[in-house]
């Protein structure tokens, strides 16, 4: 036999505990927001130009040249330089008319090399 409270109160019911609001409000999960990115790419014309901007210690910058090959960081340890690259050309498609089957390679190489008879 097992013993449940609950039926054994005799008419006493047990107070329900109040939790005040302050600490409902501390308990909740915190609602995550996206963080705020100010990401302000400069266009200059050439490389040589990124050097004349002036930056702030433990930043970084962004630039773009404007025929868009080059995009260039500058950080208080220097600029870093990315190249774009011409796309690769495609490759043409797989030719399969020189394989054979099987079989048709069974029968080159029996003409090619005849059987010889093992004699012991």
């Amino acid at each position: 036999m097992f013993y449940n409270p609950s039926l054994y109160n005799y008419g006493y019911q047990q107070p329900q505990r109040v939790v005040p609001q302050q600490y409902q409000q501390q308990y909740q999960q915190p609602q995550m927001s996206p963080p705020t990115v100010h990401a302000d790419i400069i266009q200059v014309d050439s490389p040589e130009a990124v050097k004349g901007f002036q930056i702030a210690p433990g930043t970084s910058q962004m630039f773009i040249t404007r025929d868009e090959t080059m995009i260039l960081v500058k950080s208080d340890t220097g600029i870093d330089t990315f190249v774009k690259r011409p796309p690769e050309p495609e490759k043409p498609p797989f030719d399969t008319s020189s394989f054979v089957t099987r079989e048709e390679l069974e029968q080159r190489l029996s003409s090619l090399f005849p059987k010889k008879e093992v004699t012991e």
